[in-house]
């Protein structure tokens, strides 16, 4: 099992067609696999693509794009508007290297559709200058029962990363009190601190509003209550 470190230097390394990875952040809803997936692609300096698990290959290949030039026989396959063939799709991943290829929520996939994606990822890591990140709840089994991809499992944030989530999402610093609060609350999942600080935000706007209609002209004091 690998973590997010590790996984940030593979990914660093395809930029420089490095050796292919296919990897899997896996957590329970709302614990930031999405969040970590877009930070690290948002710090890469090569092309991201990012599909849904349930993407079909047809769509899939049209999402990905042509470069200037591919094998005739993969042109004519891409062309022919029916699903393509794993083989072309590696050889399209191939030219279009590097790249990183994202597939949110792994575990809303049939049988098919993961088997699919195993076979994807399989071939991603005999390619150079190519990333599979796939988000999932649990860990993508294929039929041989075992996953192909490398298994990075996400924990809750720690306060610190708590509040760091939280200053970057209103771009400013917050009271001591209000991370406090929303920490105690959100228990180191992502999702629910940022709708605890939403609802933080409602809450003192809905306050100064009833201050204001009290005390026409009056300034509302954010110390107050």
């Amino acid at each position: 099992m690998a973590d997010l470190a590790w996984f940030a230097q593979r990914l660093a390394a395809i930029s420089k067609r490095r050796a292919g990875i296919a990897v899997a952040l896996c957590g329970a809803s709302g614990i930031g696999k999405s969040f970590a997936a877009a930070r690290l692609l948002a710090g890469l300096h090569f092309r991201a693509v990012s599909v849904r698990a349930v993407t079909t290959p047809a769509q899939l290949s049209q999402t990905l794009g042509k470069p200037k030039r591919l094998p005739a026989w993969v042109e004519r396959e891409l062309e022919q508007h029916r699903a393509p063939s794993l083989e072309a799709l590696l050889t399209l991943l191939k030219h279009l290297a590097p790249l990183a290829l994202h597939i949110e929520d792994l575990h809303e996939c049939d049988a098919a559709q993961l088997e699919f994606w195993s076979g994807l990822g399989r071939g991603v890591q005999q390619l150079m200058g190519v990333a599979m990140i796939a988000s999932s709840r649990a860990v993508p089994h294929s039929e041989s029962k075992h996953s192909v991809f490398e298994i990075v499992t996400l924990e809750p944030l720690s306060a610190e990363a708590t509040r760091e989530l939280l200053e970057r999402e209103i771009g400013a610093a917050l009271p001591r009190a209000a991370t406090t609060w929303i920490e105690a609350r959100a228990a180191g999942n992502p999702l629910f601190g940022l709708e605890f600080l939403r609802f933080l935000a409602r809450f003192a706007v809905e306050r100064w509003h009833t201050v204001a209609l009290a005390r026409p002209g009056a300034r509302p004091d954010p110390r107050d209550g």
